[in-house]
């Protein structure tokens, strides 16, 4: 659920909506507080750190193309301001959310902006198998999940739908 295209398909979804819902009327910060309630807004938050280090480079190339002036691109960034105004510290942007935003000021669909994604996802995969390629069978993951004896945070529920 939040590894691969899931996330920013979700993001580019609640960017769109954003987007309907301020021209109609609707404050941002009402929007989101409303999205809250009923599920997780996707592209902001991390598992292990809360800031992405990918987020200054992209935004500095989002720059030198002209593209950090579109309505979705800047309403990344006052979303995020608005989730740490409302407590949520950890909500941090994050890769999705910021190509959620760019993908959407390009007018992409959620479906267009999905099969864009995917090359960019997969080229990450091929350094990661030609390393696990040139080692001992079993040692890119030795130790399988079940053998692990986590005793941290509990599970969260990241439950929601795309409408």
């Amino acid at each position: 659920r939040i590894y691969g295209g899931g996330p920013g398909l979700r993001a580019i979804d609640f960017f769109l909506r954003a987007g309907k819902a301020t021209a109609s009327g609707q404050t941002l910060r009402d929007f989101i507080a409303e999205e809250l309630r009923s599920r997780h807004i996707y592209g902001y938050g991390r598992p292990i750190d809360s800031c992405d280090e990918r987020l200054p480079w992209l935004a500095n190339l989002a720059r030198e193309q002209g593209l950090d002036q579109g309505p979705h691109f800047k309403m990344a960034f006052e979303v995020e301001s608005i989730l740490l105004e409302m407590g949520k510290a950890n909500l941090r942007m994050n890769y999705a959310g910021m190509t959620a935003a760019l993908g959407a000021d390009l007018g992409l669909t959620p479906r267009e902006f999905h099969i864009f994604r995917v090359p960019m996802f997969l080229a990450g995969m091929s350094p990661c198998w030609i390393e696990a390629a040139g080692k001992p069978e079993g040692t890119l993951f030795p130790t399988p999940c079940e053998a692990i004896a986590y005793e941290g945070v509990p599970r969260r529920s990241w439950r929601g739908r795309i409408a």
